[in-house]
């Protein structure tokens, strides 16, 4: 956690197995998870340390994450599953 508050891993990841959201402070935030044409296709609290997308939620290709906490947008990543 050098310098981000959240880390995303494996990235990239394999399509069946699970993506780690690690946290570097348990506050009252969420994470969307997007796919290229804008939909959104995961969404889940972030209430632990170390939340997870299970294993073949995400089909393969390029997503971008998106933490939101108080309203406010605090992480934007890409994520690419294969």
């Amino acid at each position: 956690f050098a310098s981000d508050n959240y880390i995303i891993f494996p990235n990239p990841a394999l399509q069946q197995n699970p993506i780690q959201i690690a946290v570097k402070n348990v506050t009252d935030a969420w994470m969307q998870v997007f796919n290229l044409l804008g939909e959104k296709v995961f969404e889940t609290i972030l209430d632990d340390r170390v939340s997870t997308i299970p294993g073949g939620k995400l089909s393969k290709g390029i997503y971008l994450v998106r933490i939101m906490q108080n309203n406010k947008r605090e992480f934007t990543g890409k994520l690419l599953v294969y």
